[in-house]
């Protein structure tokens, strides 16, 4: 599981996701809110 920070500074958690690569866009979920956001590159 790979675990980043909005720009809001909130912990997300990446949805399984098969295949990414650098620069695509992946669909985020911010764990408190549990709102979605899309980002365009990969954090590990």
């Amino acid at each position: 599981m790979l675990v980043a920070k909005t720009d809001a500074n909130k912990p997300v958690v990446f949805e399984k996701y098969e295949g990414w690569k650098m620069g695509d866009y992946i669909k985020i979920r911010i764990v408190e809110t549990h709102t979605w956001y899309l980002v365009g590159e990969k954090i590990s």
